[in-house]
């Protein structure tokens, strides 16, 4: 008997040990902060961006700030409360929790792609979350975090298909085709205008991008071994004829 629990235990520590989820996930650090000038200084990271590839239609976005931002805010400024880049006119989705209070302002197909709101000196993006009731100044701010979701139709990536990614860092270093994410012409991914605990108003943005990372290959053809190995132990332990000892 303790032989044959072993027999199973094993494969289930090894299976243990295999990552636990195969949900591919990219993070975007908020870590260059306009200064006033014409080149942005990387002073953070202030927050981050993280996408998740929930299924083949579904890109759900989380944006945190760290300490000691406390929210976005409408400044009235050239800058917006959160911007990013889709290759076309896709369905968004915000979830609003507790006092938040953003919105969708959506891709505008009568405009030339990538020029639709400017956000000085990041450049132009497709598409805006507004925030704050449409007022302005940081006692209207929404606080963090920012999550909403992409859905597409036709299907979308982060990057796109066939994208490709550094195998020890997981940096973004080519795009792939389809429907996708799109940094700007500028190489920037995305910005927020933030406030901080003493009122004052900056914008951020975020230029490069990591994938998580995923098991290889051979771990999966591991898992599956592991799987049929615990299978096949308890469909024999079920099937085991018992001695009648009557």
């Amino acid at each position: 008997m303790i032989k044959h629990i072993l027999s199973l235990a094993a494969p289930a520590m090894i299976l243990a040990a295999a990552p636990a989820s195969a949900v591919v996930t990219y993070t975007s650090m908020l870590e260059y902060k306009d200064t006033g000038g014409s080149s942005p200084t990387k002073a953070g990271p202030f927050g981050q961006v993280v996408l998740e590839q929930t299924d083949a239609n579904d890109i759900k976005v989380t944006v945190s700030l760290f300490a000691p931002e406390v929210g976005f805010l409408n400044t009235g400024g050239p800058h917006e409360p959160f911007l990013f880049n889709l290759t076309g006119d896709y369905a968004v989705t915000v979830t609003n929790t507790g006092t938040q209070d953003f919105t969708v302002s959506p891709y505008d197909s009568d405009t030339t792609a990538g020029t639709n709101y400017s956000a000085t000196p990041f450049g132009n993006f497709t598409n805006k979350i507004g925030c704050c009731n449409d007022k302005n100044g940081g006692a209207n701010a929404d606080p963090p975090p920012l999550i909403f979701n992409v859905h597409d139709t036709n299907g979308i990536t982060f990057a796109g298909i066939g994208a490709t990614f550094d195998g020890t860092t997981g940096k973004l270093l080519t795009m792939g085709t389809g429907d996708h994410f799109l940094s700007n012409s500028g190489g920037w991914w995305f910005t927020a205008d933030l406030v901080d605990s003493s009122g004052k108003t900056f914008n951020v943005a975020a230029r490069d991008a990591f994938r998580s990372p995923v098991p290889e290959p051979s771990t999966w053809a591991l898992m599956i071994v592991v799987f049929g190995v615990v299978g096949f132990g308890l469909r024999r332990q079920r099937t085991r004829v018992v001695p009648d000892l009557a």
